[in-house]
């Protein structure tokens, strides 16, 4: 299993591996401003993934955590994040696998499911609904994070620039999506999972910032994997 993985562009792009060698993928791809350790390893999704017999692949999306940063909007469409996906996917022998992701991770599985649906199992999304939060909402989330990064906010530009899009029609693959009550980028998310034939859960008491560690979003999503 590489550490890493070179996209189409040249892009290279950071890969961690945990778990059976020959367990079915999940496919964890992280939110905005943050990174595979922060979302996936340091928030507890590690070791009930591996324990159930799963292989956890994650990445670092372009122009976050130890992966480039190219400094053009323009490298940053959901079409390319989508190809990323895909591209580690190949990289790691999985012709299909389950996709895991939080926050804009999510919307670059639902621009997987569009654009190729055949290679997932299942689709578990967390912190997203059908409405994304445009550019100046993660200009503005950089702010607040004191991060002063032109990869990223090359990033926030570049995935702004596609509105938000839902496969045509329901899957036909275990679908889930999990949110905080007092998590307002996922307002609607009730709806989205309807209109996907999925299944939503709502967390409450949770906000967007603290969802990605509740027990309750991990036995959901261990009990929609088995469903696949």
């Amino acid at each position: 299993m590489p550490d890493s993985v070179i996209a189409a562009d040249g892009t290279r792009l950071r890969v961690i591996e945990r778990g059976p060698a020959k367990g079915a993928v999940v496919l964890a791809v992280h939110g905005f401003a943050s990174n595979s350790e922060l979302n996936w390893l340091n928030a507890g999704w590690e070791r009930p993934i591996t324990d159930a017999g799963y292989r956890l692949v994650a990445f670092d999306l372009r122009g976050h955590g130890a992966s480039d940063g190219p400094v053009d909007p323009a490298a940053y469409r959901l079409t390319t994040l989508a190809d990323d996906a895909l591209q580690v996917l190949d990289a790691v022998g999985a012709d299909r696998a389950h996709w895991l992701g939080y926050s804009l991770g999510s919307r670059v599985g639902l621009q997987v499911a569009r654009k190729a649906p055949e290679r997932l199992r299942s689709l578990n999304l967390g912190g997203t609904s059908a409405a994304d939060p445009p550019v100046e909402r993660l200009q503005a989330m950089l702010d607040d994070l004191g991060l002063d990064d032109e990869a990223l906010r090359a990033f926030a530009t570049g995935v702004s620039a596609d509105a938000p899009a839902l496969p045509d029609a329901p899957l036909g693959i275990p679908t889930l999506l999990v949110a905080g009550s007092d998590d307002a980028v996922a307002a609607g998310g009730g709806r989205t999972a309807e209109r996907l034939g999925g299944r939503y859960i709502e967390l409450p008491g949770r906000t967007h910032a603290n969802a990605i560690t509740s027990r309750a979003f991990k036995d959901a999503v261990l009990e929609n994997l088995g469903s696949a």
